[in-house]
């Protein structure tokens, strides 16, 4: 199971069990994948908020989880088998590109990180509204998909496929339509 925490997860009165519902290896809640020639990072990007927000009572610390991840990120990007991984993916809750507010410091973060050394998609939630925006678009080094909202009539369900070379990315909605496929 791969899961990617949200900012909803890191909050509330099971954010503190979100590891025993998914665990990983490493005991974080952001980590690298591998299945067959496809390999992952998922990331954490914490709140939506500054960590000063009142609404934390001066709680949280995700400037410095992002800082710990930035490390985590360059090591990752710059490794030998995620070189020479065949299809790369990046999951995260808050879309770096796509989710336009004045707070975005995953963006300042890992941004140049990743246009430096980039991954096959990104695939995203946080918004609640369906998005694609083509590599170049936002200024985003790579094709970047944001799953919709969770009302039925806005959701969506994202599935990625490798046969061979190609991977492939169909985004339906609970009716079953197609919004969009990629080969990547």
């Amino acid at each position: 199971v791969l899961s990617a925490r949200g900012n909803h997860d890191a909050r509330g009165r099971l954010a503190e069990l979100y590891t025993d519902y998914f665990p990983v290896e490493n005991g974080n809640t952001y980590y690298t994948f591998c299945i067959g020639k496809l390999d992952g990072i998922v990331l954490d990007c914490g709140e939506d908020k500054t960590d000063d927000h009142w609404v934390y009572y001066g709680l949280n610390d995700f400037s410095g989880f992002r800082d710990e991840q930035t490390e985590f990120l360059r090591r990752e990007l710059h490794s030998k088998a995620f070189r020479q991984a065949g299809k790369k993916v990046l999951v995260h809750h808050i879309p770096l590109w796509g989710n336009e507010t004045d707070y975005t410091p995953c963006r300042e973060l890992w941004g140049d990180l990743l246009k430096k050394n980039p991954v096959d998609v990104s695939l995203n939630a946080h918004t609640h509204v369906y998005a694609y925006h083509p590599a170049g678009s936002l200024g985003n080094p790579c094709p970047v998909v944001v799953g919709g909202g969770y009302e039925l009539d806005e959701a969506t369900v994202m599935m990625l496929t490798r046969k061979g070379d190609m991977l492939k990315l169909k985004v339906l909605d609970t009716k079953g339509h197609i919004l969009q496929e990629l080969e990547l």
